[in-house]
């Protein structure tokens, strides 16, 4: 070392390197804090800014599924909106005809009033003909209303059914890999609703126009309360045995595309009893709907026989006290009669799945868009 020869220029070396890796070993300690401070600053900034985005997300997606879905699936049957007009004035002219046809048989009633026989010739004459023209008029109209109605209501059906299935085809694995998504359920959505709502396209529109042609108020609020509940629990009911249906879908799918499997594990009771058990659930549920609505039938129908015989009554003891004549009377009472009990036909059960339907179509197309 003193003669400063070749091993002190070694030492002298080393000693360099290791002092040259301490300090590279401290500028990359301090390279890393940099680096970390910088990354939590940007994951910081990534999740706020994620968060934004999503909540701005969420809520286009809730004022996309929160928008009126019955007038979006209306729309959809725009293509065919000369159809729906032509069946509309078709509607309502037989709803004008109905009264027309009322009051020809007030008049049929009161012809053997008449003294003179030719006067009732003449009048018996001219009502035959008179109904004989409202009868090919009512074969026109009900012929071009249910091919209008009908050819429309394909349309939409199948509309329905092709945005339904574009939705589904565009969904990731994961969307698949759900229980609630099988083949199964899948099926259910496009077989079922699009075609009941089908069915319900025309008697709900015919319903409307046709009724509000001559509809007389009278016992009419315990009528629609009537009709109203029967609505809510037929659409309490349905989402109920909803997914109880959907559910026995999915078992009988399983089974089926699981033949073999289910074979060699000998596991074919097992799923015969769960179906059953499924099917005896919707087996009660059907048992106690149909009471309570049973009931609530009776209810609104026993109204209308009972505002029939008021008016009876009512209407003997003004024609005793010559207050109105016998035809008025009788026309009156027979134009409450029909109104009354066309009211509590089928219609709000109709017209309730026709809403009920397109909301659950609507919702369910709207999530699939939103998923995607």
């Amino acid at each position: 070392m003193k003669v400063q020869g070749l091993y002190c220029d070694f030492v002298k070396q080393q000693n360099l390197r290791q002092i040259e890796e301490a300090e590279s070993k401290l500028e990359d300690k301090d390279m890393n804090k940099l680096m970390f401070t910088d990354q939590s600053n940007d994951v910081s900034i990534d999740d706020s800014y994620d968060s934004l985005v999503n909540d701005d997300e969420n809520k286009i997606e809730r004022k996309k599924v929160e928008e009126n879905i019955t007038l979006a699936i209306l729309r959809m049957n725009k293509p065919e909106w000369i159809l729906i007009v032509i069946g509309c004035i078709t509607a309502s002219i037989t709803g004008a005809r109905e009264s027309a046809h009322y009051i020809i048989q007030t008049k049929l009633a009161t012809i053997f009033q008449e003294c003179d026989k030719n006067v009732q010739k003449r009048k018996f004459l001219l009502y035959a003909l008179l109904y004989l023209g409202f009868g090919v008029i009512s074969l026109i109209l009900h012929s071009v209303q249910g091919y209008v109605f009908a050819r429309s209501g394909e349309a939409l059906t199948k509309r329905l059914r092709s945005t339904a299935f574009q939705a589904i085809l565009r969904q990731g694995t994961s969307f698949f890999d759900r229980k609630e998504n099988i083949t199964g359920a899948l099926c259910h959505v496009l077989q079922l609703k699009p075609s009941f709502r089908h069915g319900c396209w025309r008697s709900s529109w015919i319903f409307i126009l046709v009724t509000i042609t001559w509809l007389v108020l009278v016992f009419l609020p315990l009528i629609l309360f009537g009709g109203f509940l029967q609505m809510r629990l037929t659409a309490y009911y349905l989402s109920k045995g909803k997914h109880v249906t959907e559910n026995a879908g999915k078992i009988a799918m399983e089974a089926i595309q699981n033949s073999q499997t289910v074979m060699q594990l000998t596991k074919e009771s097992c799923f015969c009893n769960e179906y059953c058990e499924i099917l005896n659930t919707v087996d009660r549920s059907f048992i106690t709907r149909a009471h309570i609505l049973s009931i609530l039938f009776s209810i609104t129908h026993a109204s209308v026989y009972f505002s029939i015989a008021a008016f009876i009554s009512l209407g003997t003891f003004l024609v005793d006290r010559d207050t109105v004549t016998f035809e008025d009377m009788f026309l009156y009472v027979l134009l409450e009669k029909n109104v009354s009990v066309s009211l509590n036909k089928s219609y709000f059960r109709v017209l309730n799945a026709v809403v009920l339907t397109a909301r659950t179509i609507g919702r369910e197309l709207a999530l699939y868009k939103m998923s995607i």
